[in-house]
């Protein structure tokens, strides 16, 4: 399924005609699920996605529900039939099964009795191999017992495994492969420390970025972005002490030290080569070979940024993944490490820029969203498009918005408000966009990006969002700092990014990258004459939802 229906559907598992035996069954939505009076199983209604499992069987049986959305996972397992909207269906057409396994045994391991549970990100049902009076399966955990001779449990899941434990003798599988179940679900807490030690007195800098949690520990004085979509942090020591450390689970993404300084991860001394990629590319401002005078520039990147020792503790301003500082009004050089792109430059006087050690000039105007300069959407959807300027002139620039050829907006590219532009109900024949960067003298164009906005019947669906957290309004006062998340959902798979305002000022306080199908996205937001925030869901052409919001009472 490819878009959501309006009316709800059915979903029905029964025995029917097949041989006497277990089945299970699984459906997970993007909408809304509602059990039937016939339903006697598992229904995770408040989980994300929701979903319901349940079995029939051995000889006989039949459970039933409603929902309305798009499909993400749904599967039969052992002989059962599947009946929706009435019509005999075969479970691999209607929707994809959860692609993972997990499989606990007795064979091949010592006699006693064996308890595990496990938890995941996304969805997990039981196979037939989990005899039900024993199995205590909820939404997105397990806790179940095999042995003390024989006895296998197989789950199906998607998303990763966060968290397993197990006692008792038993093997381990997951998709197939045996596993050490030290190693499942990422929940060994790792430490990553970086000191001064016996090095020679200097500035040291270091980043680590992660694909789970990271936390900062007591000694951390730096900054921690644990709600970025590549959760990361990055500080310094030195000059002649220091130390800072840091909590994670997950896989490291990207780890360095810039300078003098000892790292240690999990308490053993380590190279930092052994451990993990560096940040790959390179951003320089420096005062070399330019005209005297104060310097600010600012800078925003794709994914992840930090600091090298070079850039002056007293003045910086890094956040995740961006960064703003200044040099000069003679000297000085900063240079900060980054991965994925430079999306985002902006200086406002004499300086000299290096990106991976080439000079960068000029201005470039490049698409952020959508990034396909040719895009078509359904009927009547609200599209946002977006563009980021990169200005090593040091000069001042307008952005000026055309639509089939007639302006309709001027602004001012910041780092913090990229050049935006809505466009509501697009239907007809679509729009011809063009955003331009324009001189200080108002005249001269110095670069500019195109968008086709077309119209089809049935192109996309309009992506999704709602309260994660809080789900409810809360009392605040000025200074008030409150994460907030937000759930994303596009049955077309095309998620592309997060917009966040402060909805009474129309202020943009945040983005967001997320991807596929289903994701959430977290905003850090301090109050501060706001009361009301809003999120967008954005898709890889633009198409905006209805706004996710919410409104909060002072104190």
């Amino acid at each position: 399924m490819s878009a959501l229906d309006t009316q709800p559907r059915t979903f029905r598992v029964t025995k029917g005609d097949q041989p006497a035996s277990v089945a299970t069954f699984v459906l997970a939505v993007d909408g809304s699920v509602t059990p039937a009076s016939d339903f006697e199983d598992t229904a995770c209604l408040d989980y994300e996605p929701p979903y319901v499992i349940g079995r029939v069987g051995p000889s006989g049986g039949t459970d039933s529900v409603e929902f309305e959305g798009a499909v993400p996972a749904a599967d039969v397992y052992g002989p059962a039939e599947l009946y929706v909207d009435g019509e005999r269906t075969d479970p691999e057409g209607f929707g994809d099964a959860l692609p993972n396994t997990l499989e606990v045994t007795k064979e091949d391991a010592e006699d006693g009795d064996v308890s595990f549970e496990a938890t995941v990100s996304g969805v997990l049902a039981p196979s037939p191999s989990v005899e039900a009076p024993n199995r205590q399966v909820d939404c997105g955990t397990i806790q179940e017992s095999v042995g003390p001779e024989r006895g296998t449990d197989v789950f199906h899941y998607s998303g990763s495994i966060t968290d397993f434990s197990l006692e008792g003798p038993a093997r381990v599988y997951r998709n197939g492969e045996e596993v050490d179940p030290a190693d499942l679900g990422g929940t060994t807490e790792r430490t990553f420390r970086v000191t001064k030690g016996d090095q020679p007195d200097g500035v040291a800098t270091y980043v680590l970025a992660v694909d789970g949690p990271i936390s900062p520990t007591d000694e951390f004085e730096d900054t921690v972005c644990p709600n970025y979509h590549t959760p990361y942090a990055f500080g310094r020591v030195g000059p002649s002490g220091g130390a800072d450390s840091v909590t994670f689970t997950g896989d490291v993404v990207a780890a360095d030290v810039y300078g003098p300084a000892e790292l240690y991860v999990d308490g053993e001394r380590t190279d930092p080569e052994s451990f993990g990629d560096g940040l790959p590319h390179t951003l320089q401002v420096t005062k070399e070979g330019a005209e005297d005078g104060d310097v600010t520039f600012e800078a925003g990147v794709t994914d992840v940024l930090a600091p090298t020792p070079d850039v002056e503790g007293v003045t910086q301003q890094v956040g995740c993944g961006s960064v703003k500082e200044p040099v000069g009004p003679e000297r000085g050089t900063d240079t900060v490490r980054f991965s994925g792109e430079l999306r985002d430059f902006s200086m406002d006087g004499p300086a000299t820029v290096y990106v991976d050690g080439e000079e960068a000039t000029g201005v470039q105007v490049r698409r952020v969203t959508p990034v396909d300069g040719a895009v078509t959407v359904s009927p009547d959807t609200d599209v946002l498009l977006a563009a980021a300027v990169q200005n090593f002139e040091g000069t001042d620039v307008t952005v000026n918005w055309f639509v089939d050829g007639e302006q309709v907006l001027t602004g001012y590219p910041d780092l913090s408000v990229r050049p935006h532009l809505q466009l509501d109900n697009v239907s007809g024949d679509g729009h011809e966009v063009r955003v331009v960067a324009t001189g200080a003298d108002g005249e001269t164009q110095l670069d500019d990006a195109t968008w086709t906005v077309d119209v089809a019947e049935g192109a996309n669906t309009v992506p999704q969002g709602h309260r994660v957290d809080p789900a409810e309004s809360e009392a605040v006062a000025d200074g008030d700092t409150i994460d907030l998340t937000v759930g994303a959902s596009d049955p077309d798979g095309d998620l592309h990014r997060v917009l966040w305002f402060a909805g009474m000022c129309d202020d943009p306080v945040g983005a967001s990258a997320v991807d596929g199908e289903s994701a959430e996205a977290t905003l850090t937001y301090e109050f501060g004459g706001c009361g009301v925030v809003v999120a967008w869901i954005l898709d890889e052409r633009g198409a905006t939802s209805e706004a996710v919001s919410w409104e909060f009472v002072w104190e």
